[in-house]
């Protein structure tokens, strides 16, 4: 998953997400596990009714870092 592409929703949808397979799953939010889910167990969000405050640190090229990260220039 690591090259795949963002999906961007109205902020008004809702984003639902189920366990589909045999095995179970974790919910993980901000890095951290806050549940355990079996199969068939699903997870719904929405966007928040506030913005987050986030800390940048100047412009960054994100597929310039995974490039040199993973050494794909090279290739």
């Amino acid at each position: 998953m690591l090259f795949d592409r963002p999906l961007v929703l109205d902020p008004a949808e809702w984003l639902e997400l189920t366990v589909a397979g045999p095995r179970p799953g974790v919910l993980v939010v901000d890095g951290r596990s806050a549940s355990g889910l079996e199969p068939g167990d699903s997870v719904r969000c929405r966007a928040a009714d506030r913005p987050i405050h986030m800390v940048t640190f100047g412009p960054r090229d994100f597929h310039a870092i995974l490039r040199t990260r993973f050494h794909l220039s090279d290739r």
